[in-house]
């Protein structure tokens, strides 16, 4: 991947944190190196090196549900009312990092802070920019719990 970050291909230092199932970040594409196309490189990460916005694809997400079938089952599970499956995004985090919970949605409001003003400010809330809305941020509740099971770790995503 193409980062300063030295840690960012030790998929084995990240943490699932939370989902973010109406925000989709486009997967890599042949040809990609590594970025996702997009300017952001290793996720949405405001400059931080220990938490980060990435696609189901993103491979730290991908080591963790490798080794951890409630971690799959949550990553892949989101479906449409339709029945069609959503790629919902990754809110992951080193494990080496000490963020509560607050510290989580602050991150993630500040993330959203920039691309709905953003949205506004190029006139967009009416263009079907689902980037013009804060509920593309929202949080789902449910994670991984130690046990392997899905669990409600957070209780709101307020």
């Amino acid at each position: 991947m193409s980062t300063s970050d030295p840690d960012v291909d030790v998929p084995d230092e990240w943490d699932l944190v939370a989902m973010l199932p109406n925000l989709v970040l486009r997967p890599p594409q042949d040809g990609d190196d590594g970025t996702f196309g997009h300017p952001w490189g290793s996720g949405l990460t405001l400059g931080s090196w220990d938490v980060a916005i990435v696609p189901p694809e993103d491979q730290r997400v991908a080591r963790l549900c490798s080794v951890s079938s409630a971690h799959s089952q949550l990553v892949n599970g989101f479906v449409s009312s339709g029945g069609h499956t959503l790629r919902a995004s990754v809110l992951i985090a080193r494990r080496s990092t000490a963020l509560d919970y607050q510290a989580i949605l602050d991150f993630r409001n500040a993330v959203a802070f920039s691309f709905v003003l953003r949205a506004w400010a190029r006139g967009q809330r009416g263009s079907g920019s689902s980037l013009a809305w804060s509920t593309a941020f929202d949080l789902h509740p449910t994670v991984p719990t130690s046990s392997g099971a899905p669990g409600d770790k957070h209780a709101s995503s307020d």
